[in-house]
C-alpha cells in the first residue's frame, strides 16, 4: 500500500487537473488551485521525509501543475474581472453625487 504522502498527492493531482479546466471561472478555479497547491505541498513534504523517490516526484509534478493552475486563475481574474464590474464614467459621476 502507498504512502499518506501518495494520497495526497493523488489529491492534489485531481484538484490541479479540475483547477486547470476551471481556472476561467474567476473565484471556483483559484480556490480549487489553493487546495491543489495544500494538498500537493503537503504530499511533497511527507514524501521528503519519509525519503519516497515516487512520493518526492509527485509531489514536484503536481506542485508545479497547481501553481500553474493558480497563476492561471489569478491573471484571468486579474485580466477579466474587470468586466463584470461597472467601470464607465456615468455610474461614477452618479456615485460622486450621491455621496
Amino acid at each position: 500500500m502507498a504512502g499518506r504522502g501518495f494520497w495526497f498527492g493523488v489529491g492534489g493531482l485531481v484538484c490541479a487537473i479540475i483547477a486547470l479546466v476551471l481556472f476561467w471561472v474567476p473565484v471556483a478555479g483559484v480556490i480549487v488551485a489553493v487546495i491543489a497547491t495544500a494538498l500537493s505541498v503537503t504530499a511533497l513534504v511527507l514524501g521528503v521525509r519519509d525519503r519516497s523517490g515516487s512520493g518526492i516526484a509527485l509531489g514536484v509534478i503536481v506542485t508545479l501543475a497547481s501553481l500553474i493552475a493558480l497563476l492561471l486563475g489569478i491573471a484571468f481574474t486579474g485580466i477579466f474581472g474587470e468586466g463584470v464590474t461597472p467601470t464607465s464614467d456615468e455610474v461614477t459621476e452618479q456615485a460622486a453625487a450621491f455621496g
